[in-house]
């Protein structure tokens, strides 16, 4: 939808750095879809061994800090990937930074839904879908022809920030649900980072830099407390393979 207006509102060449900026995202992809194969099935065997929320929560914190900081790092490494296009194709380093967000808030939506899943409510997607869709229109209508490439990924975005939203609070509805705050703050995080990478220029390796800092500090207590969790699996291992031995 977004690449059909890119194409009628601006030109070709627009739509042409919007598809190549699109390739350097699906890279994205690769981790949701490799996470997303396995998540809604263990989901549903922790739900009938009755595992605490807690789990939930440490899942769907880990996605959004993992993702936070595969995004930066990109955006870090932007004028290297840059180097896989041609110099006509130059230009898209500042037109992919919000199409990561369709893999990005999808799969943290995936963490987050589970209320949907769970209650079997699945007519609650169509509305979550339609709130994204009629978001992602008005946006591009109004921001394409000024903006072109540029207004596009930022109204896909946007657009995904809704679905992700929409599908958190009406899951929320159902169930205990995910708490939200981190979230909200790392992915206000992210937005900063897309709108200096797609709008300016100057120093954004420090802006880069700094954000991802601030991410890592932020999920400073889920790093330690994974790590800690790790040393404790393997020690038990360890010690069960000497109780075999």
């Amino acid at each position: 939808m977004t690449a059909l207006l890119s194409a009628f509102f601006s030109n070709y060449a627009e739509l042409g750095l919007y598809t190549a900026a699109f390739k350097i995202a699906s890279l994205l992809k690769i981790m949701q879809s490799s996470f997303t194969s396995f998540w809604i099935p263990m989901a549903y065997r922790w739900q009938k061994e009755q595992k605490q929320m807690a789990y939930f929560q440490f899942v769907a914190d880990g996605v959004t800090a993992l993702f936070a900081c595969v995004f930066l790092l990109i955006l870090l490494c932007k004028n290297a990937v840059s180097l896989v296009f041609t110099t006509a194709y130059a230009d898209m380093i500042y037109i992919f930074p919000f199409l990561c967000f369709v893999p990005i808030l999808y799969t943290i939506s995936e963490t987050t839904t589970l209320g949907i899943v769970f209650s079997r409510k699945t007519y609650l997607n169509i509305y979550v879908s339609i709130g994204a869709v009629l978001t992602n229109i008005i946006l591009a209508v109004s921001l394409v022809p000024t903006f072109g490439a540029k207004g596009a990924a930022l109204s896909i975005g946007i657009s995904y920030f809704i679905y992700y939203f929409l599908r958190t609070i009406l899951s929320n509805k159902q169930w205990e649900g995910i708490r939200m705050t981190k979230q909200l703050i790392t992915i206000g995080i992210l937005f900063m980072a897309g709108f200096y990478n797609t709008f300016l220029v100057s120093y954004s390796w420090l802006v880069n830099s700094l954000l991802l800092l601030t991410v890592i500090i932020l999920y400073l207590p889920l790093i330690k407390k994974t790590v800690s969790l790790r040393k404790e699996g393997i020690s038990l291992a360890i010690h069960s393979n000497q109780k075999d031995h």
